[in-house]
Parts: C-alpha cells; structure tokens; sequence
C-alpha cells in the first residue's frame, strides 16, 4: 500500500491494535450467536463490555487525536493516505463524541439482550423483551446526540451504517420505489398464474436436514467460498462475520419444510463473504479493510442471492442437483416451477423470508418506524400494535404473532438502529451493478454454465478490491459512470416478474 507520510504510518501502527481487538470481540460475538450455552450470556456480556472499554481507551488515546489533528493539516496526501485519514476521522468521531460510560453501557445492554430477545422471540413474548429494547432505544437516541445532526436525529445513525445518508434521502428513494412495488404486487396477485399449481408449495413436504446441508456445501463450492477461509454454521438470524483477513464466517438456519431457507440464506451470506475475501490484500488491518458500507456490503448479498440464485438460468443449473438431493419431494417437478417457487410472491409475515417485490415493502416499514421511535412518535411498548398496522397497510397481512411480527429480527436487540434501510439500497446498488457488468461478460450464459468465475472475477475487480477506499457514491459513479439510480431496480423487478407471472 503506497503509505509514505511518517505521521500517517504511526496512526496506522495505532490503528492496527484498535483492529486486532475489534477482530478478538468479533469471534467472541460470533460464538455468542453459535454456540453460548443459554447461562453463559452475562459471563459473555461482561468479556464484551471489557474489551469494548479496551477498544474505548484505544480511541481517545491522546496520542492518536494529536496524530489526526497532525494528518488533516497535511496538504499533500496519497489517495490512499487521504482514505485512510478520513476513514479514522469517521471512526473516531464516534468515540471522541459519544461517552464512554455510554458506549460501555450500550455495549452490556446489547450483549445481554440479544439472549432476551431470542428467548422472547420462542416464547412469543413481546413484553418480556420491551423493558430492555426501551433502554436501547434510550440509548441510542442519546448515541445520535452526542453524535450530532442537523434535522433529525435519525440522520446520525443512518451515517453510521452508510456515510452522508439522511431520512430525507430515503424518504425521497422510498417515495419512488414503494408506490411501483405496490403496483407490481397487485398485479402478480391479479394475474392468471398467480394460483397456477406448483407441489413445491406443498408444506407438508419435509427436506432432510443432512441433505440441504450437502446442498450449501455444493453452492459454496461453486460461488467459491473455500471452508479453508471460513465456517458454514447454523445461527437464529444468518449472518456473515470477519474474524481475519482469511477467516470469514457465515451461518444459515434449516427449515424441514422449505429447502430455499437454508439455501438462500446460505447465498446471500456468502454474497457478504466474498466481499470481505476479496478486498485487496494490502488493506489488512488499515482503515481501508472491510466493506465500504452496509448498503454497499447488501448489494453484494442481494446479488448473489437474487440476480444470480434466482434466475432462470441458475435454476436451470441447479434442477439436476435438487432432484437428485430430494427425489421424492420432486417428483413431477419441473424447471418452471421451481422458478416460481424461488420466486413466489407472497404477501409474507417475514422479511428474510420475502420475495423480491415485498423486499422492499418491508424495509420501508422498519425504517418508518425507526424514524418514529427515534423522534418519540411513538414508544417502545406500542410497537406490536404499530407493526401490524404498518404491515397492514404496505403488505396487505397482519401476522398472527409478534413472533412473526415485531421480533422477527435481531437488529434491535444489538442496537443495530439506523441498518435496514441499507437492505433497500443494497438491492438498488445490485441492479445498476447488474447492468454495468451485462456489458462486459455473457451473464446469463455464464450461469447457466455454472460457471460464476468470470462474475466474481467482475465483481473483485470493480468492487470487491476496493474495500473502503471509495465512498458508496464514489463507487457506484467509477463503476456504473452515474449516481445512483432506482430505475434500474425496478426494471430489473418489472421485467423478470412480468416473464414469471404472464404480466
């Protein structure tokens, strides 16, 4: 990495212990997901919130501040000197604003509430997880002042998971995109094959476990996600964690009855692996490592899983796969109809679980909601009710339980506020990615070949190298030669489900 200016290389030589403990408290949050036992979780809590207040003391080292102060007078930067002192200036806003009796504080309430949340989710038992999920809503709303903000305090979080993004500018992208999604979820319910008969969508069929596992070892194989760089495990919430340069971990969960839970959960967390492994090597333990953004970081996910997994193509690929896993569920089962299977739209209880035209509709709903709590439009004790109307009204359903309702996600038990609306935007991103990369290789041809080297290839080169040494709107202009632009999104949804459903 061209790093010449001796001030920037003693920040980095700072910087390089704040990331090995970042990468120590990663595994420990890692095996609190996979494998804790149920009573170890306040042990768990109090080794995060140690290491939180190591990681705290290592920010508001005073040296560390003069040496910041020292490289935002230096004129003459490499680029990637200028990256890496505007990525520490953004890291350390954070610690140099917010208190550490606060961060500390988060940090125990979130560790211990991720057990109560997960328990409250079996249980169905809304109330049992509302007094802590109040305190992190306090908390937080207390982050975003400290932070700092013009309009809306719902800003400052927002910019902690994609920089510069404001209510405003997802009011004024959601405004554009819901009323379209709305419009093509009427029509694929209205049209003729909406009901066709399909026997994948028989609940009573079951999937055997060990096969479906076998079925995520073959697609990890062919998206080129070595185990020698990482762990397929199974968790509650699927997620994808960075423990090393060459440690990167993902995790799906089973369903007995629907083999594209774990099947897709598995691609799109490997769509979040392959980002990390890809990024150019001699960003290792600099500022510049790691994904540039949430939204950024979901392009890739959603990619995989959508633009690749479910096309016709892939499906194509994968029939003779499936039919041999599970003979006798797919029994006078043809490719047709596991397209619209991997491609059903429902007007579903679950956000993993939606389809990519009610994708949307549910991101929308959370970051109303967000936004609401976070300007105390509403409370914390009101939310099932709240959810259920606002799923009413985007989806057309109201879940049976809060299990299927409010708790289905985990974000607001890590004090992960501010993150969902990366999800929309990320889809987004993964369309006009799409379409840049139509004009450089044979995509459709390429997937149905099985072959996905050249797309990953496509994708390292332009995005994945990168790492965070260009903004989200920097990126997408190098990349696509224009800002970011919804249209492709929608046409992207309009055509492929159009073909499905006979439109």
């Amino acid at each position: 990495m061209n790093v010449q200016n001796n001030t920037v290389k003693k920040l980095l030589e700072k910087y390089r212990e704040i990331a090995l403990l970042n990468e120590i408290i990663s595994t420990l949050h890692w095996d609190l997901n996979v494998n804790l036992p149920r009573k170890g979780s306040e042990q768990r809590s109090h080794q995060i919130t140690y290491l939180t207040s190591l990681i705290t003391d290592k920010w508001i080292d005073p040296e560390i501040k003069f040496l910041l102060d020292e490289c935002n007078s230096i004129e003459k930067l490499t680029q990637e000197e200028k990256a890496i002192v505007r990525n520490l200036n953004r890291a350390a806003k954070f610690y140099f604003q917010v208190p550490k009796k606060l961060i500390l504080e988060q940090s125990e309430i979130t560790s211990r509430a991720f057990v109560i949340w997960s328990e409250a989710k079996v249980n169905n038992d809304f109330k049992s997880f509302e007094p802590i999920l109040s305190k992190i809503v306090d908390l937080t709303r207390s982050v975003a002042d400290y932070l700092g903000y013009k309009e809306n305090p719902y800003d400052a979080l927002l910019d902690l998971y994609e920089p510069d993004l404001t209510a405003a500018q997802c009011r004024t992208i959601f405004e554009k995109v819901q009323p379209s999604l709305t419009q093509l979820l009427q029509k694929v319910i209205k049209s003729k094959s909406y009901n066709k008969a399909n026997p994948l969508l028989d609940s009573q069929k079951e999937y055997a476990l060990d096969l479906q596992k076998k079925l995520c070892d073959f697609i990890s194989t062919k998206l080129h996600y070595s185990y020698d760089e990482g762990r397929l495990d199974i968790s509650s919430h699927p997620f994808t964690t960075t423990l090393g340069r060459h440690d990167v971990r993902i995790t799906t969960r089973y369903d007995r009855h629907d083999f594209k839970e774990a099947l897709y959960s598995t691609i799109h967390e490997i769509g979040h692996a392959l980002y990390e492994l890809g990024i150019d090597k001699h960003y290792s333990g600099t500022p510049l490592e790691g994904g540039v953004s949430l939204g950024i970081h979901e392009s890739q996910s959603r990619f995989w899983e959508n633009q690749v997994g479910r096309s016709r193509e892939f499906v194509s690929y994968i029939e003779p796969i499936l039919s041999t896993l599970f003979q006798t569920e797919f029994q006078n089962v043809d490719q047709d109809m596991i397209l619209r299977y991997v491609n059903d739209v429902r007007q579903s209880y679950i956000r993993t679980e939606a389809d990519e035209v009610t994708y949307g509709l549910h991101i929308i709903l959370r970051f109303q909601i967000e936004n609401d709590l976070m300007n105390k439009k509403i409370q914390t004790k009101n939310l099932p009710e709240v959810w259920n109307v606002m799923m009413k009204k985007y989806i057309g359903v109201v879940p049976p339980t809060d299990r299927e309702g409010v708790l289905q996600d985990v974000h607001w038990s890590m004090g992960s506020i501010g993150y969902f609306p990366t999800y929309l935007l990320g889809n987004l991103y993964a369309a006009q990615f799409t379409a840049s990369m139509k004009k450089k290789i044979s995509f459709e041809k390429t997937i149905a070949k099985g072959d996905l080297l050249p797309i990953l290839n496509w994708l390292r080169t332009n995005v994945h190298t990168h790492g965070s040494m260009l903004f989200p709107k920097d990126l997408i202009k190098q990349v696509t030669g224009e800002a970011l632009n919804a249209d492709y999104y929608l046409e992207y949804l309009q055509k492929k489900y159009s073909t499905i459903y006979n439109l």
